[in-house]
């Protein structure tokens, strides 16, 4: 039983070793790095970009969020709801975190660490816009079938309205605006990658 302990207590020294030394590399990165090697005329670029993922990732969130409110209370023709699989709810928050990230390494463009939080979560929200843009448009060509057809039976009551057609139209538009933060984070990244990443003094 001590030689089992001894051998777990060890093992967890080495990680503990191994993640301390990397974290310290990780640091010692980031502390010579900072948003000042940008040139002014891309500085400037940076800046607008930034300011518009941050629009356009609370207008990714806002549809969303309607897209579910108005699937919830008119989907009651079909047999599911739409946007009720969370993605276009939970998914953009990560996004709306991204821009608000960019927006303090723009304001604190003198410290270190921002620009870094930024990096990570600008890879992380474009990997979930590919999310959303995949799901979107499988839900939109779904919707769009739907709204070939009228639903039987219409309970008495209820006035028929193709909402299947609407609820496809608004998942084209949450592609659209998807495809729009991807494409300004992708620029925010491969500025980054132009004059954040490389050593101080090269380009």
């Amino acid at each position: 039983m001590p030689q089992r302990i001894t051998y777990w207590y060890s093992l967890y020294e080495k990680l503990d070793r191994k993640f301390t030394t990397f974290s310290l590399n990780i640091a010692a990165f980031i502390e010579v790095r900072s948003l000042l090697n940008v040139p002014e005329k891309q500085w400037r670029v940076f800046s607008v970009l930034a300011y518009i993922h941050v629009l356009l990732s609370v207008c990714l969130c806002v549809l969303g969020i309607s897209c579910f409110c108005i699937g919830m209370v008119n989907s009651i023709l079909y047999d599911r709801v739409s946007c009720s699989n969370g993605v276009n709810l939970f998914v953009p928050f990560i996004n709306v975190v991204s821009s608000f990230a960019g927006l303090v390494a723009v304001r604190a463009l003198h410290m270190n660490w921002p620009p870094f939080v930024h990096v990570v979560t600008l890879v992380t929200a474009m990997f979930s816009l590919c999310v959303v843009f995949s799901v979107s448009c499988l839900e939109a060509e779904d919707w769009y079938r739907h709204a070939v057809s009228t639903p039987e039976p219409i309970p008495d009551g209820v006035k028929y309205k193709n909402w299947a057609k609407v609820f496809a139209d608004i998942d084209v538009a949450v592609v659209f605006i998807a495809i729009a933060n991807f494409s300004v984070a992708f620029c925010e990244l491969a500025i980054y990658a132009m004059y954040w990443f490389p050593r101080p003094g090269r380009s």
